[in-house]
């Protein structure tokens, strides 16, 4: 997938951005993008979902961590991963959400036909204070059980006499 492609998706977290040029220009008129709250066909909903985004923060942008094409998956498909970093209007404190983005163009168009945002769990909550606390002490309490559980039920072999 060109870097074109991957730079406009990244564009569209920048809310300094015209979203819906973006996707006017880059994303397939029956497009589909989905995250963990919405799941939507269609460039009208693509664009209405961002104007939202950008309606709702002070500031964002995405920064790059990395790319690469997608093994297993459908052809034309690549995975970009990067953090999302923004201002929300109704939340007090900065919010930084690592984003996995599976992005599939189309090959007879060259447009982006799906648009999947997957949010990193663990980045999520660690922007909600109290809970992220909660949160790691839950991890290790259930790392702790789960381990010892193990070793218990299905203990390590022991080692052959030789």
């Amino acid at each position: 997938m060109s870097s074109e492609k991957i730079n406009a998706m990244r564009s569209l977290y920048n809310s300094s951005n015209d979203s819906d040029a973006i996707i006017g220009g880059h994303y397939a008129p029956n497009c589909i993008f989905q995250d963990p709250f919405v799941k939507v066909t269609g460039m009208s909903h693509v664009k209405a979902q961002f104007r939202l985004m950008r309606a709702s923060v002070h500031s964002c942008e995405s920064k790059f961590i990395s790319s690469t094409s997608a093994s297993g998956e459908a052809p034309d498909t690549s995975i970009v991963t990067h953090i999302l970093s923004g201002k929300p209007k109704v939340w007090p404190w900065d919010l930084n959400i690592e984003i996995t983005t599976h992005l599939r163009v189309d090959p007879d168009t060259g447009l982006i036909s799906e648009h999947i945002d997957h949010w990193s769990i663990s980045s999520t909550i660690s922007n909600l204070p109290l809970i992220n606390s909660l949160y790691d002490i839950g991890r290790a309490i259930f790392g702790t059980f789960s381990s010892t559980a193990t070793n218990v039920l299905v203990p390590e072999p022991k080692p052959h006499a030789t």
